[in-house]
């Protein structure tokens, strides 16, 4: 009986110790990272001490020098399109402007030397202006402009007839034109004049 009580005094004194022991393992964890000490002692009663060494961090290493740099990888892929963003203030008001359009006339007079029946070249130069002046070329031959016939003062169709610069050409298809007949071409251009307001 003695006996057992002993060996039980021995086990709780054995298990008191362990839990001490664990405490210490822990404060020392403790004290090893924040303490600047190099040893600490502990008591565990009736003369017993336990003395530990911490370990403290040794100085810092020299730098390794810097690999080589490695092959750049692959675009990726384009991101998402963002949300488009506030509109601009408006800019100021454009400058108002004003349009003339201006309507210019040349006139270019032929009189029929002989009887003209047939499709027939004229040159520019040899009809007549307004003021009774040879002309060069046909002033008025373009997009701009519109050009009108009239023989004997009647105006005729603009299938009967075809004009450029430099020569018209009058397409009779059996009709007959008098000598002394007047032919008359009429061009009319548009010049656009702008001002401002």
């Amino acid at each position: 009986m003695a006996t057992s009580a002993v060996r039980g005094k021995k086990i709780i004194r054995k298990e008191k110790r362990k839990k001490r022991v664990a405490q210490i393992k822990k404060k020392i964890r403790q004290i090893n990272s924040s303490s600047r000490k190099t040893q600490v002692v502990f008591f565990l009663g009736k003369k017993r001490v336990l003395k530990c060494k911490l370990r403290r961090p040794g100085s810092k290493g020299l730098q390794s020098p810097h690999g080589a740099q490695s092959d750049r990888g692959p675009q990726g892929p384009e991101g998402v399109r963002g949300f488009p963003g506030a509109p601009g203030p408006q800019g100021p008001p454009g400058q108002a402007i004003g349009v003339t359009i201006i309507p210019k006339v040349h006139q270019y007079f032929y009189f029929a030397p002989s009887d003209i029946s047939s499709t027939v070249d004229i040159p520019a130069n040899q009809f007549s202006d307004d003021n009774g002046d040879s002309v060069i070329e046909f002033d008025a031959i373009g997009a701009n402009c519109y050009t009108s016939l009239y023989i004997n003062g009647v105006l005729q169709e603009g299938s009967l007839y075809s004009i450029n610069e430099q020569s018209s050409t009058l397409y009779l298809d059996g009709d007959t034109v008098l000598a002394g007949t007047p032919i008359i071409f009429q061009n009319v251009e548009f010049l656009a004049q702008i001002s401002s307001l």
